[in-house]
């Protein structure tokens, strides 16, 4: 189910959900379905925070400034910390939430002067999208081609 809500695959999701298919089993990271739903796509994320603070959460995610990452046991929240300004990290939460429309919706805290839905609440979700280890890496490039014929230049 994992792999179905990362790709946005909502009939496979419903199919399994029917199947009787647990949807809180999470990964070893400790995020489930619906951790997936919430950072799938970043429409999830304009619906709550700014431009600016989704493109500065993704460039604080970039280089590393989300510290510490966790999930719940029941994958409603997500913990972090992240290196801003400051001489101590902020500590965010980030508390999903099931939307009438079978959406996932996300409200997050942040010790921050802004207080909420901030850049450091994005970066958070930026390094969990890039943490999971359940979802394939694109492949390595291939090989270059040689620009030589294997028995010298021609």
């Amino acid at each position: 189910m994992l792999y179905a809500a990362h790709f946005g695959d909502a009939a496979s999701v419903q199919a399994l959900l029917a199947a009787k298919a647990d949807p809180n089993l999470t990964n070893r990271y400790g995020f489930a379905p619906m951790h997936e739903a919430a950072l799938r796509a970043d429409a999830a994320m304009l619906r709550t925070l700014s431009r600016p603070a989704i493109e500065a959460g993704r460039a604080y995610a970039a280089r590393g400034a989300v510290r510490r990452l966790a999930a719940s046991a029941d994958g409603r929240v997500i913990e972090a910390e992240v290196k801003g300004t400051a001489t101590r990290p902020y500590s965010l939460r980030i508390t999903l939430q099931r939307r009438r429309d079978g959406g996932t919706a996300f409200d997050g805290s942040c010790s921050c002067p802004v207080g909420f839905d901030c850049k450091h609440v994005a970066a958070a979700l930026f390094a969990a999208r890039g943490e999971r280890g359940d979802v394939p890496r694109p492949a390595p490039p291939s090989a270059p081609v040689p620009t030589t014929a294997p028995d010298g230049p021609r």
